[in-house]
């Protein structure tokens, strides 16, 4: 039981073209050449594809699920390529433009494709055959046969060969237990053949399409189906089983290929007693016939007769009702949808086969050829989408400083030099190999920007402080040479200059309002939270606002610094919410604070998460004063509406007006004592002193010893909100 599907090798070789035209061949190998360097541009596959029967041993199924081994074959393809060659020189002459060959090589490249069956599923099995013959290139480049023979066994493998075209045909599905691939005697036909069901021919089948034995069905068409009746006839015995009469003897239902060549004839004849008007026995034959036609290109109708005959002359109509033949196929076959009624026992059905396949192409069906073992399809193959090889067209954009990165890597300021790549062919583009040409000072990091889908667009290089190692030595530029399989560039980014204090201003405020709506999620309300809007700068204090909800009553919350410190405590009332507000010195890799919370008790089942709301707000120093060594206590305050800060000393005390904070004025001098909690809102001064100091109207101070100063610091004037990290805890104590 054999479906075979038959195109001309001419069609199949330029369908294997289009396939390998669209797999990238990368050859990234480069070979000194005297004061140059050769290597690869591009892979041309050209026109000339030969296909040949090339011997194999294959194993099918025989009857009885019997494993047989067979002289068999695969089709050998061999299909010319064309090595382009190029120099690095010849690449720096072109800047972007394609470079001038050095020197093309014509090479045949040998594969075979053989049909094999896995898992009751046809798959195409592709073969690289080694090794390549290079011809004189390998004695200007050693070893690159070897090259070749390594990038070209990634085009080895196996897929599966799409036949849902063929279940819509057969009405079901039937995984097939063999299959093969085959050309004719003179390789000029291909057979595509799968068996669903073994025969007593099985073998016998199978060794004539190997030998070279299958007969010709193209009949001047581009291509040709051919099912075979008892597949087909599976299918109306179905159906006949499924409408047998409900009175009456019957035997068995046999099918046979109806006498038009189109379909199949189903009969089931049998006897029916005391019938008629003197209670005779009929003799009574019921047929199904089913039959195939073409109404238009690649649209198929199925039509259904169903037929009583009877010894009892007049009674025909009369005794399709005493057999019970239900006139609804849908409520007598309800496995068998989407049949329609168009007489009284006559039914059809509209098939859209769609039969396509990378290897053979889309095959549209066009003309029904009546034949006398099966149903024989032929018809026109779709013309093949034009595909032109892949092409490149880089666009470089070379150094300027700008800002880098984002809210989870940090946004920083660096000088970027940017290589964009476009495909100009409809074959696909891919990169083989991105590296800066020459950079013995390490000072170009590369890395690749791809699109969703994993498509490099484009090749970048970020430069942030120039090495000392590359500012010493003459001063080289960024070259990057880009291999793809559209060709090979080396492209000029320049030399990064240093960015001027104009640029590092403007790029300095443009960060800083950069910083905005930045999220972070954090598992355990005991892993650090990280400072986001910028990289750790020493010289900047971090403001934290945070806000708990969802605590327990009495529940205790503390914010511990990145020295182990205490900086903010809170207690959860009522609401079940704690705020936390501090300025801490940035920590070690952007770790500044650990929210620490205690608890009595384990969260009770179904406890809600909590929500973690944390505002960072980066301060910048705008101030210094001087501070004595004997300084108790830095102290908040308002004076007369405006803030304040009091430097506490042991007998006296300093009050400074923060109107301006970039220019403090000292306001007046106190005796350290009661009088001073009037100006710090209640808190005693000579409270335990802290290096940070939270002051009002978002300003901060922070003390120094050992420079002996108090700087001021306030939120950067050209950030246009606070960052915002929204941080999802486990309601784990």
């Amino acid at each position: 039981m054999i479906v075979d599907l038959q195109v001309t090798a001419d069609h199949l070789a330029a369908n294997v073209r289009n396939q390998l035209r669209t797999r990238p061949v990368c050859l990234t190998q480069e070979q000194k050449l005297g004061q140059d360097t050769v290597l690869l541009d591009h892979v041309e596959i050209t026109d000339r594809t030969t296909l040949r029967a090339t011997p194999r041993t294959v194993t099918v199924v025989g009857q009885g699920n019997v494993p047989v081994d067979l002289a068999g074959s695969a089709v050998e393809v061999t299909q010319e390529v064309v090595l382009h060659l190029v120099t690095v020189n010849g690449l720096l002459a072109a800047g972007t433009s394609p470079a001038a060959q050095m020197t093309s090589l014509p090479v045949d490249v040998r594969f075979t494709l053989a049909l094999t069956v896995v898992g009751g599923t046809p798959r195409l099995q592709v073969t690289y055959v080694p090794p390549i013959d290079v011809g004189g290139l390998a004695q200007l480049i050693p070893g690159v046969g070897q090259q070749v023979d390594a990038a070209l066994t990634t085009l080895s493998g196996t897929v599966p060969l799409d036949v849902r075209g063929l279940d819509r045909l057969l009405l079901r599905s039937l995984p097939p237990v063999n299959a093969g691939l085959a050309l004719d005697a003179g390789e000029r036909l291909v057979t595509v053949r799968l068996e669903a069901l073994t025969s007593p021919r099985t073998v016998t089948l199978w060794q004539e399409l190997y030998a070279g034995a299958a007969p010709d069905r193209l009949d001047g068409h581009g291509w040709a189906a051919f099912i075979d009746e008892t597949l087909l006839a599976l299918t109306t015995l179905e159906l006949a089983n499924a409408a047998k009469p409900t009175v009456g003897t019957f035997g068995a239902p046999v099918a046979s290929w109806s006498p038009s060549g189109r379909g199949i004839r189903v009969s089931r004849s049998g006897t029916v007693k005391d019938v008629g008007p003197f209670d005779e026995d009929a003799d009574v034959t019921v047929t199904m016939t089913l039959e195939f036609s073409v109404v238009s290109p690649d649209v198929l109708r199925l039509r259904l007769d169903l037929d009583v005959a009877t010894d009892l002359g007049g009674l025909s109509g009369l005794m399709g009702d005493i057999l019970g033949l239900e006139p609804d196929l849908d409520a007598v076959l309800p496995t068998v949808n989407g049949w329609t009624k168009v007489g009284a026992t006559t039914y059809e059905r509209t098939i859209y086969p769609g039969l396509s396949s990378p290897l053979l192409g889309h095959l549209v069906v066009d003309d029904l050829v009546p034949d006398r073992h099966g149903l024989h399809l032929t018809g026109h193959v779709a013309p093949l989408r034009p595909l032109t090889p892949a092409g490149l067209t880089v666009e470089p954009a070379r150094f300027t400083w700008q800002l880098t990165g984002s809210c989870s890597r940090g946004i920083g300021i660096r000088n970027v030099g940017t290589v964009t790549l476009t495909g100009t062919g409809s074959a696909p583009l891919h990169l083989c190999e991105a590296r800066v040409l020459f950079d013995p000072a390490k000072q170009f990091p590369l890395t690749v920007v791809r699109d969703e889908d994993g498509t490099a667009t484009a090749v970048r290089i970020e430069v942030g402080e120039l090495t000392e190692e590359y500012l010493s030595a003459p001063a080289y530029p960024c070259v990057v040479l880009i291999k793809t399989n559209g060709g090979a560039r080396a492209v000029p980014l320049g030399i990064p200059a240093q960015a001027s204090e104009e640029e590092l201003r403007a790029l300095t405020r443009a960060r800083w309002a950069a910083v905005g709506s930045c999220y972070q999620l954090v598992d355990m309300l005991t892993d650090p939270v990280f400072w986001i809007p910028d990289p750790p700068d020493r010289t900047s204090l971090h403001r934290w606002d945070v806000v708990m909800a969802g605590l327990s009553y009495g529940e205790e919350v503390v914010m511990i610094d990145s020295d182990g410190q205490r900086v903010a405590t809170g207690v959860a009332g009522a609401t079940g919410t704690v705020h936390l507000s501090a300025v801490v010195t940035p920590g070690p890799e952007g770790r500044d604070v650990v929210l620490s919370r205690s608890r009595a008790e384990a969260p009770a089942t179904g406890a809600q998460p909590l929500v973690v709301d944390v505002r960072q707000t980066l301060l910048e120093g705008v101030a210094s004063v001087p501070a004595d060594e004997g300084l108790l206590a830095l102290r908040p305050g308002r004076h007369l509406g405006a803030p304040v800060m009091i430097l506490v000393g042991p007998t006296e005390s300093t009050l400074l007006g923060l109107h301006d904070p970039a220019r403090p004025e000292p306001l007046a001098t106190l005796p350290t004592g009661p009088r001073l909690v009037a100006f710090a809102d209640g808190t005693h001064p000579t409270a335990a002193l802290r290096s940070n100091l939270d002051l009002p109207d978002g300003l901060a101070a922070s003390w120094n010893r050992r420079r002996g100063e108090v700087t001021l610091f306030a939120p950067t004037a050209t950030a246009t909100g606070p960052d915002r990290v929204t941080v999802l805890v486990d309601p784990r104590g």
